[in-house]
């Protein structure tokens, strides 16, 4: 919680935003620090400042509320005596408080009146960082009447100069886009550049797989135990029901009812019901109807490349990505971009290959558009190959298929 630098005692502390750090405005030698030895007048500001923020942080987590940089040297400040130093217009304050607001409930999505998902959260406590830093290292305004388009540009340089996927700036953006026009619904601001078409970054498209109905095969039939195979076992349920990610925690709302599964989505809360594959079936039933639960994506997602490795699921893959504003292309093994976001993609892509429409697959994935749901349709080259080959219109009419008892 403390620490020395040039001959004085800093009060430190990591919070969810950026590190806390105040000097507490007393010398020491550096041999007296690392020896414990402190001024009684040190030692008093030390327990003191231990103790309130201990407090708060003790407050924080009772109520699931972020631990903010701002507030904690607050607190520090206030035990020291100091005035709290303000930052008109420092839309950064505005923005970790916004993090706050979601956290707690008190800002709900504008669309669906529900909170925040964690993963969301997240997200933008990591673009707070970033935007911090861009501030930072170009010793940029953090003011609403600053950010105009030559301040935008030098966001949208800086980030290829971080070497940022596009994705990443285009994350980056779009979250400083949509802090930008809730600032100023509730009047902090009166700068309309969020409605520019400068602050609009298009997404690149993401190189994603999906399995084969082969290659769920092959990982069903692997022989595993323990975490790999109960790992095995929610993966392959998750690509015949098109399990998402943010319902991992809540795979037991899944219910099997006479030869169907039901379940209530949380993103949309309909209720969906996906005709019951066999497999499916007999893994819900091996857990006699209680599925292992995974608290979230990276805990499952850490067994699926060596799972998917042991069933030789190896075929060669191009992903194109750009980063640093250049675009390059390298191929992986299959098995490599298996992630759990590969069962909801394979659900979609193998209904789609096995002819059903798509509005009726969208019935199960819980798309409400059909632009949002052909992202997840992810029909490889080789798949495409296969499924034109068997049209009648590449076939000669004069050949017919071999028999069994061709060669004979």
């Amino acid at each position: 919680m403390f620490t020395y630098s040039n001959g004085y005692i800093y009060f430190s502390m990591y919070c969810d935003d950026d590190r806390a750090r105040v000097a507490i405005g007393e010398k020491i030698d550096k041999d007296n620090y690392a020896a414990g030895q402190f001024p009684q007048a040190a030692k008093t500001k030390m327990i003191r400042i231990e103790h309130v923020v201990n407090e708060h942080v003790n407050y924080c987590r009772a109520v699931k509320s972020l631990l903010l940089k701002r507030d904690v040297e607050d607190k520090v400040n206030e035990v020291l005596g100091k005035q709290k130093k303000g930052k008109a217009g420092n839309f950064m304050d505005d923005w970790n408080l916004m993090i706050e607001g979601m956290r707690s409930g008190d800002i709900l999505i504008k669309k669906t009146k529900k909170r925040y998902s964690p993963g969301t959260i997240e997200r933008y406590m990591d673009n707070a960082k970033r935007m911090s830093k861009y501030i930072e290292d170009k010793l940029m305004i953090a003011r609403y009447e600053k950010v105009n388009e030559k301040w935008v540009n030098g966001l949208y340089v800086w980030a290829n100069q971080q070497n940022y996927a596009k994705n990443t700036t285009a994350l980056l953006m779009a979250q400083f886009r949509a802090f930008l026009t809730y600032t100023y619904d509730e009047g902090r601001h009166r700068n309309e550049i969020f409605k520019k078409s400068i602050m609009y970054f298009s997404r690149e498209e993401v190189d994603a797989v999906a399995l084969t109905e082969d290659e769920i095969s092959r990982v069903y039939n692997l022989n595993l135990e323990g975490p790999k195979e109960r790992a095995r076992d929610i993966f392959v349920f998750g690509c015949y029901v098109g399990l998402r990610v943010e319902d991992l925690n809540r795979i037991n709302n899944y219910k099997l009812v006479n030869d169907h599964f039901e379940f209530l989505t949380d993103k949309s809360d309909k209720k969906v019901k996906i005709p019951m594959h066999w497999m499916a079936r007999k893994i819900y039933q091996k857990y006699n109807s209680k599925l292992p639960v995974y608290g979230c994506g990276s805990s499952l997602g850490h067994h699926l490349s060596d799972i998917c490795k042991r069933a030789e699921i190896n075929e060669p893959v191009l992903i194109v990505s750009t980063k640093g504003g250049v675009t390059s292309g390298n191929y992986y093994a299959k098995y490599e971009l298996v992630s759990p976001h590969t069962m909801r993609r394979t659900l979609a892509t193998n209904a789609v290959l096995a002819g059903i429409p798509d509005r009726e697959v969208m019935l199960i994935t819980g798309h409400s558009s059909v632009d949002s749901f052909s992202r997840y349709v992810k029909i490889s080259d080789e798949m495409k190959l296969q499924l034109l080959k068997s049209r009648s219109w590449f076939k000669d009419p004069l050949q017919t298929e071999p028999s069994a008892h061709d060669g004979k």
